[in-house]
């Protein structure tokens, strides 16, 4: 071991059994401490420059068997990796060894352990895992090869927190991968060959029922359900009908009941039981033969909407013979709100949107003036292309747009402001809306996640830098958790915030 200082070289040769060590710590208060395999602990005697070896501690406890890798301060405590899996803590002022029991890592090799803050990042042959006493939290990065963000390799050897707080991680066969430090913490789903994995990368829509599960539609694969307690996930067999059960469209949760509409095959209607009825669209009446519900909503007097690429129909409460409305007949309408105020907004793909007044019958349709005037054009909705509306919680209806990115409808004046890439978006296609309690309006686009505050106009994008799964997002794919957490679904993925 050598010690440069002051342009002079100090060589260090003297170690029990002849042995050389291979990591050394420096403690905050100046003490270093050198580990080998099999020598127990060394700690530097500045005034005599040499290193004085620990046998054992105060309870008698060898320290001489053990094939320790590294050292990492932590408080009072020496965190050690040692080679067969074990992870223990050192305390330096009572001279106690303790065992680190959170996570055992007998099953593997444990290469390297370091400390920073509260947790222990411990790089093993089974990837890397991220202990927290403190909390009792364990985290663990594996391979995954159905995982484009996942660990490149599970035999990690080494790690390095920059000054900004990432960690790159040197991996055996992997490379250098790197686990960005992130103020927003993204929990990630995705398939794979685990236990409780998603049955599909092709993911629809997300809905959370009454009893903190949350229900996920795929476009080939049925439906899958995740317990939001455990997160334990299981497929809910869907029942035969034709070819198509397999591909979702509509997840929704209304009162006991989960509705899930199967393209061009009918409606799934599950109960609290776990029991489902099946209504094919020819008993359901939202169209001639081959058409899909793409959205459903129940408004506060329970009559079920559905809007279908035949038009809007409405069913009277507790039935499911649906009725048409013929001013949209023929229109793909693909989503459906209602205001506080009663009113009814009908979103369609390429024919605007509509707005309803129940109390007076009266329709308002309301479409791209883009080649008019310059006023109406610019306050126009932006696109004829609407994916879904949500109304926040000042009252305003917002529409969510393909090529046009987001409107907001004034109703004083009785048109909209856009907010596009002009305005600083970063893209002009935007999917579904959720507001948090702090007023700030999130949606996906396909260039990241958006973070938007309308009164001053802020704006802060997420992308795979602050570790989403990827930055492209799909249509009507999120849902705020009773619990106040965000779940967004990303192009063959979900994301928890």
């Amino acid at each position: 071991m050598f010690r440069y200082d002051e342009k002079k070289l100090y060589r260090y040769s003297d170690f029990p059994n002849g042995s050389y060590p291979h990591n050394i710590c420096i403690c905050h208060n100046g003490d270093i401490y050198a580990v080998s395999w099999y020598t127990g602990l060394l700690k530097y005697d500045a005034h005599n420059q040499h290193f004085v070896q620990i046998k054992e501690d105060a309870k008698g406890r060898s320290l001489l068997n053990l094939e320790i890798n590294t050292l990492s301060q932590q408080g009072d405590f020496l965190i050690m990796s040692i080679q067969n899996g074990d992870l223990k803590k050192y305390d330096v002022r009572k001279n106690i060894l303790e065992d680190i029991t959170l996570q055992s890592l007998r099953h593997t090799f444990t290469r390297f352990a370091i400390v920073y803050g509260d947790e222990i990042y411990a790089g093993t042959y089974d990837g890397l895992y991220v202990i927290n006493e403190k909390t009792q939290s364990v985290k663990h990065f594996s391979q995954d090869l159905l995982n484009p963000s996942g660990l490149a390799d599970n035999i990690v050897y080494s790690a390095y927190r920059d000054r900004e707080g990432g960690l790159w991680i040197g991996t055996m066969y992997g490379g250098v991968n790197y686990l960005p430090n992130n103020t927003f913490a993204f929990r990630k789903y995705l398939p794979g060959y685990q236990e409780n994995s998603l049955s599909s990368k092709r993911i629809r829509e997300l809905t959370e029922d009454g009893h903190g599960n949350l229900w996920i539609g795929t476009e080939d694969a049925g439906l899958n359900v995740m317990s939001l307690d455990d997160h334990k996930i299981w497929r809910y067999p869907l029942p035969q009908a034709n070819f198509n059960t397999h591909i979702t469209i509509v997840v929704s949760a209304y009162g006991d009941n989960i509705y899930c509409s199967l393209y061009k095959d009918g409606l799934v209607v599950i109960d609290d039981k776990g029991k489902s009825t099946f209504y094919n669209y020819n008993e359901l009446h939202v169209g001639s033969g081959g058409c899909s519900i793409y959205a459903l909503y129940m408004d506060r007097e329970g009559t079920l909407w559905a809007g279908s690429d035949f038009g809007v129909f409405y069913a009277p409460k507790g039935t499911f013979k649906f009725i048409a409305l013929p001013e949209l007949k023929d229109q793909w309408v693909f989503d459906i709100l209602q205001e506080k105020n009663g009113t009814f907004w009908f979103a369609t793909m390429g024919k605007g949107a509509w707005k309803y007044n129940p109390q007076d019958n009266t329709f308002k349709h309301y479409t791209n003036k883009d080649g008019a005037s310059d006023k109406a054009q610019s306050h126009s909705i932006s696109s004829n292309s609407i994916s879904s509306l949500m109304q926040d919680s000042k009252g305003n209806v917002w529409l969510s747009t393909d090529r046009g990115g987001l409107c907001r409808y004034n109703p004083k004046e009785d048109n909209f402001t856009r907010f596009s890439v002009e305005e600083g978006m970063p893209d002009d296609v935007a999917y579904k809306v959720l507001e948090d309690d702090y007023g700030y309006l999130w949606f996906g686009t396909n260039r990241g996640l958006v973070r938007f505050k309308p009164e001053t106009k802020e704006i802060r994008v997420f992308t795979v830098h602050d570790g989403l799964c990827g930055n492209q997002f799909n249509y009507k794919s999120a849902v705020k958790r009773q619990r106040r957490q965000f779940l967004f679904r990303q192009y063959r993925r979900f994301d928890f915030l």
